[in-house]
């Protein structure tokens, strides 16, 4: 039922609280394509209605194609958003470049070689260094690390390469050994062939030329 309330017509009564909850934009328009919509007397032309809205006809018989469909839902402005995101790395993936990132220090270099080896024993696709640092931004390591530092500065070896901390961690079945320097908070970090004491002393002087002995206890 047609309703025509403070000169506005409305296409059915249930319209005139429906349409006052909506944008603007979305009042207008519906306003500029009802009077198309009403018997003669009361109806104007599509190009008036465009002419009303500041568009094309064209694109006027768009909304009112959407609105025909949909409704009043129809009328407003759809996202430009894609439906889906095609590049968008599985969750999976992402937990592991965060999990390495967070065991190792690693940058997005190492990260994506270490992910890749389990990537690809599962015959999937390979990632990129990009899309590790991507990932470190939108979890927020990137800038994490840097409040990190700055909170150690306080609390600095006095010296630099006579307090080095060095720990070694698995990743997928992957030993990596990381190094850092209490005064600096430099690290230095690497991928094993396996845990074997041979295997770490030759990591721990590769990352960090000095003098070390073996544990004779």
């Amino acid at each position: 039922m047609i309703t025509i309330m403070r000169g506005e017509v409305y296409l059915d009564d249930t319209h005139v609280q429906l349409i006052n909850s909506e944008e603007e934009y979305v009042r207008q328009r519906y306003f500029a394509i009802a009077r198309t919509l009403v018997p003669e007397g009361l109806r104007i032309t599509r190009k008036q209605a465009a002419d009303m809205l500041g568009i094309s006809k064209r694109q006027l018989q768009r909304i009112l194609k959407r609105y025909r469909e949909d409704g009043i839902e129809g009328l407003r402005k759809k996202s430009t958003r894609p439906k889906s995101s095609p590049n968008k790395i599985p969750e999976d993936v992402e937990r592991r470049i965060v999990e390495v990132r967070k065991a190792t220090g690693f940058g997005p270099e190492r990260i994506a070689v270490i992910v890749n080896r389990g990537l690809e024993i599962e015959g999937r696709k390979k990632i990129s260094d990009t899309t590790c640092y991507n990932v470190l931004v939108r979890n927020d390591l990137v800038e994490a690390e840097k409040r990190v530092q700055k909170e150690y500065r306080n609390f600095e070896y006095e010296r630099p390469d006579e307090l080095i901390q060095a720990d070694i961690t698995y990743f997928n079945g992957v030993p990596l050994m990381t190094m850092e320097d209490d005064h600096s908070r430099k690290g230095w970090a690497t991928s094993m062939v396996d845990g074997s004491e041979d295997r770490v002393m030759y990591a721990m002087k590769t990352l960090h030329p000095e003098k070390y002995q073996k544990n004779t206890y």
